[in-house]
């Protein structure tokens, strides 16, 4: 993901936060549409995994005040289209939550990108795997959902760091499967 295109959704985001008062305290939260977009984003991140974390969207979803096209223009705007349409399809699974059509069509992805959405919807959003596991995990999905073109994504196995990720992956595996196995001595 490009860091231009995050740098200038940090400060969009920073610009547009609102004030939220808790007895004669402020406290500043993102908008709305901005904390939809980045709670999506944050499912992403996290491998589209934890039930908390869309119990908390679904909260924001029916108390805060999304305006959906201010949030499509922000996902399209900042590319951000083949990471949240997915979240969007596990909340419809198993939230039952309806999105604007018109905000589904506005930030709808490419056919392959909706192809892996649909692998998203029904995979057990529960599951939650090791340190490693979620690595590799994350790993596929921002080489899947990457805005970079197929052709282009084999590119980064050239990467320096990915090589080395790679390498100490397959050697932490290898010892896992080589370490013997003890069993406690009964008494």
């Amino acid at each position: 993901y490009p860091e231009k295109l995050l740098e200038d959704l940090s400060k969009k985001f920073l610009k547009e936060k609102t004030k939220i008062y808790i007895g004669h305290e402020s406290f500043p939260i993102l908008s709305g549409d901005n904390l939809f977009v980045y709670l999506a984003l944050h499912l992403f991140h996290h491998n589209f995994e934890g039930s908390h974390r869309y119990d908390f969207l679904k909260v924001i979803i029916a108390k805060s005040k999304i305006d959906y096209g201010k949030a499509a223009d922000t996902i399209v705007t900042y590319k951000l289209t083949n990471f949240v349409y997915p979240v969007l399809h596990v909340l419809q699974k198993y939230y039952h939550i309806n999105f604007p059509h018109s905000f589904l069509k506005k930030i709808k992805p490419t056919k392959f990108i909706q192809r892996f959405s649909k692998n998203i919807k029904y995979s057990d959003i529960l599951d939650e795997r090791g340190r490693i596991g979620n690595g590799i995990v994350r790993f596929m999905n921002v080489f899947n959902f990457s805005m970079a073109h197929f052709y282009l994504k084999p590119l980064v196995f050239l990467d320096r760091e990915v090589v080395q990720a790679i390498f100490w992956i397959l050697i932490l595996t290898v010892n896992m499967k080589m370490r013997p196995v003890f069993k406690k001595e009964s008494r």
